[in-house]
């Protein structure tokens, strides 16, 4: 956030100058005060701001009622985020000119940085009504909106921001930015878009618009996006832990991982970069490595419930039930309405045979996350196994609605049909699961011991050829395999398969 500075007609000329060892001397002229207020104003646009802080109290010592001088040392302490002595100049220079508009957005800008942003809004409206077309202060009052949740007043503060300036490329972003989680994502590419039209090289606005494509599921587009914010700013750490996201769920792991890797040497302590790197050194059945990766992620950010959950999945698979119990509890402390980590404690649970509190689980993530695939899946397994099938049936039957492609809620859909020997509903199902999972070794298993019943033995000595080419070592479906040969009287197809 940059300062507003503006130079002011001088009303007094009895200052001093400074020499080579920062000593004052008396100034003659007027001239001669506005050389070095110019000199600390190079100072302030190059960077240089300790060096402004010394020519600015030097001409402070000689002069504090200059607020000129009061400004541009507010800005300056600013910039260096030394903002207890930003608000100090701020107020000194309030005080001799009770109308400096400048003043008061810049006592605001401080205020807003120490998270008083109630106080920051009370400056910010000042300074508008000393001047209706303040537009960065509309911008810097519409950002202390969004960070208390006034969603409504921020969006028309950045609209009004906009109309007094249509170039503030961080009104259209944040803008975007609003309009995005509230669902509203042609408007969010709008804005988006209008950044990069006033700024091509703004990478921020490269890579909302990219976040917004990669929810879309153009993950080409995003990953070109995030690439063009990158190029704009190699040391973007965000856009480089996005881009590994959006390779990741494009199934570039790898690329993926080098993705993250880059943007934690960018920022060591970027918590959330350590666990997408572990997520996808677990997707690559790097288990050990990717538990190693969640504790870092756990330990630079202890109040970080996904990376609890996601560990407890990874602690799952090696079978630590005691430890991933713990890890999904203390997801659960830290964010109670958190479905994901209610269904996964109830996988867990259920692998101990804690099965009533394994279906209370289940029960809570769907109701915490009614479209929750996964847990209606989970509970309708569950369900049916205790011979409730009926009832597990609705459960899988609201997760293929939720998601038409969830290949295991189909799956389970058609044992269940068996089980009520509705053969033609099992067949079905089973054929929508192999379709959508074309290497679904049980489910053609499965299928085929629908054929077998149904006396299409056929259709179901194929199918069980196709399970045992996909999974060679499977017992179950050999056992039934033989058997049908059996049927039918067709060893030498047995013999095949040895």
């Amino acid at each position: 956030m940059e300062a507003t500075l503006r130079k002011k007609t001088s009303v007094k000329d009895t200052t001093g100058t400074i020499n080579n060892n920062h000593v004052l001397e008396p100034l003659q002229t007027l001239h001669q005060y506005a050389e070095l207020l110019d000199k600390a104003h190079h100072h302030y646009n190059q960077g240089k701001y300790k060096d402004g802080v010394i020519v600015c109290e030097q001409l402070y010592e000689a002069d504090a009622a200059r607020t000129d001088n009061l400004l541009l040392l507010g800005a300056l302490h600013f910039q260096l985020r030394n903002f207890s002595e930003a608000i100090f100049y701020n107020q000194q220079c309030i005080r001799i000119d009770p109308h400096f508009a400048e003043a008061f957005g810049n006592l605001g800008n401080a205020l807003k940085e120490i998270g008083d942003s109630q106080g920051a809004i009370q400056f910010y409206l000042r300074a508008i009504k000393l001047n209706p077309r303040f537009a960065d202060v509309y911008n810097n009052l519409a950002t202390s909106y969004m960070q208390l949740g006034a969603t409504h007043e921020a969006i028309e503060t950045y609209k009004m921001a906009l109309v007094l300036d249509p170039c503030l490329v961080d009104a259209h972003s944040n803008l975007g930015n609003l309009y995005k989680a509230q669902g509203l994502f042609e408007d969010a590419t709008t804005c988006f878009t209008n950044a990069i039209r006033v700024k091509p090289t703004f990478a921020i606005a490269w890579s909302n618009l990219a976040g917004l494509l990669k929810d879309e599921g153009q993950l080409d587009k995003a990953i070109d996006h995030y690439k063009e914010a990158i190029r704009l700013a190699p040391d973007f750490a965000d856009a480089h832990s996005n881009l590994g996201n959006v390779l990741k769920e494009s199934g570039q792991t790898s690329a993926a991982i080098e993705a993250y890797k880059t943007a934690i040497a960018l920022r060591p302590e970027f918590a959330i970069a350590h666990g997408n790197l572990a997520s996808s050194y677990f997707d690559a059945n790097q288990v050990e490595l990717a538990i190693a990766t969640y504790r870092t992620a756990i330990q630079l950010e202890p109040n970080f419930p996904d990376a609890y959950n996601n560990l407890g999945n990874a602690l799952r698979d090696i079978r630590q039930l005691e430890q991933a119990i713990s890890c999904y509890r203390t997801a659960l402390r830290l964010k109670p309405d958190h479905p994901h980590a209610y269904n996964n404690l109830g996988n867990a649970l259920k692998d101990k045979g804690m099965i009533k509190e394994a279906i209370h689980c289940y029960m809570t993530a769907a109701r915490l996350m009614p479209r929750f695939a996964a847990a209606h899946c989970n509970l309708g397994s569950i369900l049916k196994e205790q011979g409730k099938v009926e009832q597990a049936l609705a459960h899988f039957q609201e997760a293929v609605t939720i998601d038409p492609t969830f290949a295991d809620a189909y799956s389970n859909m058609g044992n269940a049909y068996k089980d009520l020997l509705r053969l033609d509903d099992a067949i079905a199902c089973y054929s929508t699961a192999i379709r959508l999972k074309p290497s679904f070794a049980d489910t053609y298993s499965n299928l085929a011991s629908a054929y077998k019943d149904g006396g299409r033995m056929e259709e179901a000595l194929t199918c069980f050829r196709k399970a045992l080419s996909l999974r060679p070592d499977f017992p179950e479906a050999f056992c039934n395999y033989v058997h049908s040969l059996a049927v039918v009287c067709d060893w030498r197809s047995r013999t095949e398969v040895q």
